[in-house]
């Protein structure tokens, strides 16, 4: 890095925080959701899905990392996944037993650590989604795997392949051992390599998952981490930054504050990862790094980039199903989360907890949040103008303004114009630029 671009990072976090800042995974966030839930309207949304993507949740892991903010629980006995997939089958019935099938383009099992299951667990799993799903592409399945190899055996990951998982996600996080026992996470490179290695000779297409900004991770720890994953040759990296909640999440209350990198830091650690990815891998959106020989790349070229509760992804237009405790659903303009407690979405008749049906304005909003500022595209305004019949400059003036101002310090570009731009430095204040749309905030 250039001294002179370090001094403007310096410069720049003295004004922004990114930290402070919201991680858009929704837009409104979701302390401002409607928690008013009608259990006919519930069924009603569903009925009108024709085709949709898949995430199921599976929220049990062998041990509960400090960092993480997942909604996760640690598994202390196989009763406790049994009476999940009884639940799961419940919900399912629920929400799809008087509807046809509905299409699945893309399917994702995340968590939690959905590998715990045994094949015979994942199978039943896999026969009760059969019943009310039609898959369209065997390709399309996606995994969440914790490198362990009591959980990751060569017969699992064969199984998984025949059953038509083509792509498992590996948690990794970092590979410094002090950062791993800060955050309560037991990786061992050698098992990340072998697991790559097995998964590899099967055919998966391999991602990998880090985190920037964890306890006691500097510059040079990081750095060490990227090299070492870029000898894995993964077809996809995603990097995102650690949270900070300890009001939300109570164990990440276990980590020392002063342990963690500060906004400066962390931002250099974004923009060295940036810089040492370029050469083998093409950036898409805030998140996500793909090689450029991987066979997805193309379809990651030709088709757009949405932000959401999945980070960066492919739009293909499809609402989202979210299956399993604590799961979001986006259907049209409506958000639909699952219970987060086990014990009542398991009891309870309706599984949801919070059904928030978006405004006008706010689906403005979350248009220009998701599916432009968080995936580092910039602003058409000519392009909102149209789509929602609106005056951007009379609608956003205010917001227009504190663009301006952002303009001034390197953030942004084309105030002025129909076309606003995002900067070489604004991409590492995509959170903070976002806010200035957030009506919440």
């Amino acid at each position: 890095m250039k001294t002179i671009e370090v001094e403007k990072i310096h410069q720049l976090v003295h004004y922004y925080d990114e930290d402070r800042q919201s991680l858009y995974l929704s837009y409104p966030i979701e302390s401002y959701w409607n928690s008013l839930v009608q259990p006919d309207r519930v069924k009603e949304v569903f009925c009108q899905v024709k085709k949709a993507n898949l995430y199921l949740h599976f929220p049990f892991c062998d041990e509960v990392c400090y960092y993480c903010c997942c909604e996760s629980i640690r598994c202390m006995e196989d009763r406790q996944i049994e009476e999940y997939l009884g639940a799961l089958e419940k919900e399912l019935q629920y929400k799809f037993g008087k509807k046809t099938s509905i299409r699945i383009d893309h399917m994702h099992w995340g968590g939690g650590t959905p590998t715990l299951m045994n094949c015979d667990q994942m199978r039943r799993l896999m026969d009760m989604l059969h019943k009310y799903f039609d898959f369209t592409d065997r390709k399309a399945y996606r995994i969440e795997v914790f490198p362990d190899k009591r959980f990751v055996t060569g017969e699992k990951l064969k199984w998984l392949r025949e059953c038509g998982f083509e792509s498992i996600s590996i948690g990794i996080q970092d590979l410094n051992p002090v950062v791993l026992e800060a955050i309560h996470r037991k990786t061992n490179p050698e098992e990340v390599r072998d697991i790559v290695a097995m998964a590899t000779e099967l055919g998966f297409q391999i991602a990998t998952d880090l985190c920037y900004g964890l306890p006691y991770q500097g510059l040079s720890e990081f750095e060490n981490t990227i090299r070492e994953i870029k000898k894995l040759k993964p077809q996809k990296i995603v990097l995102y930054p650690y949270a900070h909640f300890p009001f939300v999440k109570a164990l990440q209350k276990k980590i020392l504050e002063l342990s963690i990198p500060n906004s400066f830091i962390k931002t250099l650690q974004k923009k060295k990862a940036a810089e040492m990815l370029d050469e083998d891998y093409i950036r898409f959106g805030a998140d996500t790094y793909i090689r450029r020989d991987a066979a997805e790349r193309e379809s990651w070229e030709r088709l757009e980039t949405i932000y959401g509760f999945m980070g960066t992804e492919r739009k293909t237009g499809n609402d989202l199903l979210g299956i399993g405790s604590s799961a979001v659903s986006k259907i049209g303009n409506i958000y639909i989360k699952n219970h987060v407690s086990l014990k009542k979405y398991a009891e309870q008749s309706c599984p949801v907890e919070k059904m928030h049906e978006l405004s006008q304005d706010e689906q403005i909003r979350n248009d220009i949040i998701e599916n432009h500022l968080m995936v580092d595209r910039g602003l058409d305004l000519e392009e909102i103008e149209r789509l929602y019949g609106i005056s951007f400059g009379d609608k956003f003036a205010n917001e227009l303004s504190e663009l301006k101002k952002m303009e001034q310090r390197g953030l942004v570009s084309g105030t002025d114009t129909k076309q606003i731009s995002i900067s070489e430095y604004g991409f590492y204040f995509l959170r903070t630029i976002c806010r200035v749309f957030d009506a919440d905030s």
